[in-house]
């Protein structure tokens, strides 16, 4: 856990210790050296939202499609999206996990509801 809060461990400025954390609160040296640490995260974060978004712009096209072709459908659809929408994201995730589990699967969907 102490090398997670690695750049975050200011030292006392009396000890005589020079810290660019401690003199600019920002060491671009230690994210340069760590910059392995980032690389999986990005990697997950990037791919978590490509997938949310493609999802949710296909979701809506077809549902785009569905009101503008059976007119009556548009007051369903619209109900339908803004009770998605008012659930909040965290709810989401607590209301997804023990259908889900966790992972990568109970993000995109709460993403992309």
């Amino acid at each position: 856990m102490a090398s997670v809060f690695a750049q975050l461990q200011i030292q006392d400025p009396a000890s005589g210790d020079s810290s660019c954390v401690a003199e600019n609160g920002f060491c671009p040296g230690w994210i340069a050296d760590n910059f392995d640490r980032y690389l999986g995260p990005l990697r997950e974060h990037v791919l978590l939202t490509v997938v949310s978004v493609a999802i949710g712009f296909g979701i809506a096209l077809v549902l785009a499609l569905m009101a503008h072709r059976r007119r009556w459908l548009t007051g369903p659809i619209i109900t339908g999206t803004g009770i998605l929408y008012a659930i909040p994201s965290v709810a989401a995730f607590f209301l997804l996990q023990p259908i889900t589990g966790l992972g990568n699967t109970t993000a995109v969907v709460a993403l992309v509801s």
